[in-house]
C-alpha cells in the first residue's frame, strides 16, 4: 500500500511540474484615440487657455500687408500627423492690420485640460488664410527657427514657444486640415506593442471594438523572429466596425503584434480598441473560424497545410441568413470551398 501511495504522489508531482511549465495564455490591448483640435484663436487675448489660443497683433515692426486674415492652429505629432485646425468660423479668429508694417505673434495652444491624448503630440503649427479669406481656407505657414523654437519634430513649433511672423507672403488661400489624422498610439505600432512568445504559441485571435465613426481602418496580425522582422500574416482586416478574426495557422514565432496599418477617426470621440488573445494551442485543434463581416471577404487569402502549421479547415460565417462556407485544405495546400446547408 505504501508503494502505491508513493507512486500516486510521484505521478501527481510530475503532472504538477508539467502544468507549471506549460505556457500561460497572453493577452494585450490598446485603444487608438483622436488628437482633438486645439482651442480656437481669440484675437482679444494675448495668452492661451483651455478655451482659447492667444494672439497679438502689432501694427509695426514687420511688413504684413493691411487686411483681415483668418487664423487657426493645429497640434502636430512625433510621427508627422496633424490634428484638425482649431475652429475659425468666428470673427474672433481673425486678425486685422491697418498698415503694411504689421507683425503677428501667435501663442502655443495648451495641451492639458483640453481632452488631448498626449505623449505623441510634440508641437503645433499655424495656418493663415488670404486677406478676407473664408473659414477653412488657411494655408500652413513656414516653420523654422526664426519663427519659433522648434519641437523635436522640426516641422512644428515647440509647445512652449510662440510663433512670430513679420511678413504676409505666406498668408495665402489653402485648405486647413479637418480630419482626425493624428491618433495615439501612432499607427504601424508593432515595435512598441510586440509580444514575446518564444515560439511556444500556436493560437492568435484579434478582436476590435469601435466607438463613434471610424472613416478608415485596416489591421493585421504580425509575427516574426525579431521585432524588426515582424511581417503581416493572415488577412488584412477592415476594422471600421467591431469584429474579430482568428489567424488560420498553428505556426509559432518569437514575437507577434497587432499592426494598425491605416486609421482615420471621424470625430473627436471616435476610437478603436484592439485585443489580441494568444494561447499555446488552438482550442479547436486545426479548425479555424472568423466573422465574415470582419474579414470582408468570403475566401481566406492565407496559405494552408504545411505552410502554416497544418491548418485543415476554416469557416467563414456570414452575418446574414445566407449559408456559411466551409473551406478545407486540399492536396495542393490551397483552400477549397464547400457551402454548408
Amino acid at each position: 500500500m505504501k508503494h502505491k501511495v508513493i507512486l500516486v504522489a510521484f505521478v501527481l508531482l510530475l503532472c504538477a511540474s508539467a502544468l507549471a511549465q506549460y505556457p500561460q495564455p497572453i493577452t494585450q490591448t490598446f485603444t487608438e484615440s483622436t488628437t482633438v483640435a486645439p482651442p480656437a484663436i481669440l484675437n482679444s487675448q494675448s495668452y492661451s487657455t483651455t478655451t482659447n489660443t492667444g494672439v497679438v497683433v502689432s501694427q509695426s515692426g514687420g511688413s504684413i500687408a493691411a487686411g483681415t486674415y483668418r487664423v487657426c492652429v493645429t497640434y502636430y505629432t512625433a510621427t508627422s500627423t496633424e490634428s484638425p485646425c482649431s475652429t475659425d468660423t468666428a470673427t474672433t479668429s481673425t486678425v486685422t492690420f491697418t498698415s503694411s508694417t504689421g507683425t503677428l505673434t501667435v501663442y502655443p495652444p495648451v495641451t492639458s485640460g483640453v481632452g488631448l491624448v498626449g505623449s505623441n503630440v510634440v508641437g503645433w503649427r499655424i495656418w493663415v488664410g488670404a486677406a478676407s479669406g473664408a473659414s477653412g481656407a488657411e494655408s500652413v505657414q513656414t516653420i523654422n527657427n526664426t519663427v519659433c523654437s522648434l519641437s523635436s519634430n522640426a516641422s512644428a513649433c515647440s509647445l512652449q514657444s510662440p510663433a512670430t511672423f513679420t511678413s504676409s507672403s505666406g498668408f495665402t488661400s489653402g485648405s486647413a486640415p479637418t480630419t482626425f489624422a493624428a491618433v495615439y498610439p501612432p499607427v504601424a505600432n508593432q515595435a512598441n506593442q510586440a509580444v514575446f512568445e518564444n515560439s511556444q504559441y500556436q493560437y492568435h485571435a484579434l478582436y476590435w471594438v469601435t466607438t463613434g465613426t471610424v472613416s478608415a481602418c485596416t489591421v493585421n496580425i504580425q509575427t516574426g523572429s525579431t521585432i524588426a522582422g515582424l511581417a503581416n500574416v493572415g488577412q488584412t482586416l477592415t476594422c471600421t466596425a467591431s469584429g474579430w478574426y482568428q489567424l488560420p495557422s498553428n505556426a509559432t514565432a518569437n514575437y507577434s503584434a497587432i499592426n494598425v496599418a491605416t486609421l482615420t477617426l471621424g470625430t473627436a470621440t471616435s476610437s478603436v480598441t484592439f485585443y489580441e488573445v494568444i494561447q499555446p494551442f488552438n482550442p479547436l485543434g486545426n479548425i479555424y473560424s472568423a466573422l465574415y463581416a470582419a474579414i470582408g471577404a468570403s475566401t481566406p487569402t492565407t496559405a494552408c497545410g504545411a505552410a502554416n502549421g497544418g491548418a485543415v479547415a476554416f469557416i467563414a460565417t456570414p452575418t446574414t441568413s445566407t449559408a456559411a462556407t466551409w473551406f478545407y485544405c486540399n492536396a495542393s495546400n490551397a483552400w477549397a470551398a464547400v457551402t454548408l446547408p
